[in-house]
């Protein structure tokens, strides 16, 4: 029997791509698909990566953006004020998928995402966001 060779079939970028967006899009849905808690990192003290997982809570195509949600008062708001680049990690085990992807970020609090975004949030995911600020 001969196994499946994935360097056989050639695949195009938009191919690729396709199922890049599928992940990202299931990732927002599913609380077990492996794009669900993707590996976000800030830059802290000025030039020392910081790494967490965070949930990935919504995922735009045009123009491509991805959100997560945080207390104000974690250390990654001021992070991400001192400097806006980031890096994001999703990883797929079963189809040995891994997407990184740079870019900056922008911090919504008290506007028209941030109320959107609260409101779309279940009752239960909404205690991690109040009371005191993680460190």
């Amino acid at each position: 029997m001969m196994e499946n060779n994935i360097w056989e079939k050639p695949v195009s970028h938009g191919e690729i791509l396709k199922k890049i967006w599928k992940n990202l899009d299931l990732g927002t849905l599913e609380r077990e698909h492996p794009f669900h808690t993707p590996v976000f990192s800030t830059v802290a003290n000025g030039c020392v990566p910081n790494l967490r997982v965070v949930v990935l809570r919504r995922f735009w195509r045009k123009p491509p953006l991805l959100a997560f949600h945080t207390h104000t008062g974690s250390p990654k708001i001021k992070e991400l004020q001192n400097n806006p680049n980031v890096y994001w990690l999703f990883y797929h085990p079963t189809e040995k998928l891994q997407v990184r992807v740079k870019g900056k970020a922008t911090i919504h609090i008290a506007d028209d995402l941030a109320e959107e975004q609260w409101l779309a949030t279940e009752f239960f995911s909404r205690r991690c966001y109040v009371g005191e600020a993680p460190t």
